[in-house]
């Protein structure tokens, strides 16, 4: 696996370490990403309605989470979603250049690599 950075190793094992819950398969989803880290610049898990469940979850071990950020790779998306197709989320969706930079507190730069692709930069993973 490519190199990644101490606190996206973090991640990883959180995803890992989330378990399995409905169609969610935390370690398959945390191997997967690790086989294919070409295809992403960054993956997080978090709770976008509620984030507080996950602070009154970790006392009993629980990762509360729903919603999985994968920051695609310039021209890897297609292949990306390909991937995340295998993981029997109940919603794939794609965060735009625009959206994504904004959310990411970044601002759209004039220039940046997503513009061939510009439709496809973060992609937004659900389970029910």
């Amino acid at each position: 696996m490519a190199n990644v950075s101490p606190t996206q190793e973090l991640e990883l094992k959180m995803i890992g370490a989330a378990g399995q819950w409905n169609s969610f398969d935390g370690p398959l989803i945390e191997s997967a990403l690790r086989n294919s880290k070409a295809l992403w610049r960054g993956a997080m898990l978090s709770r976008v309605d509620r984030p507080l469940l996950r602070l009154r979850d970790l006392q009993y071990g629980a990762l509360n989470s729903d919603v999985l950020y994968i920051w695609a790779e310039p021209g890897h998306s297609k292949e990306l979603e390909t991937l995340v197709g295998r993981w029997s989320a109940s919603e794939v969706t794609w965060l735009n250049a625009e959206q994504a930079f904004e959310a990411m507190g970044m601002g759209l730069p004039k220039s940046h690599p997503w513009s061939a692709d510009a439709k496809r930069v973060v992609l937004q993973v659900w389970w029910q």
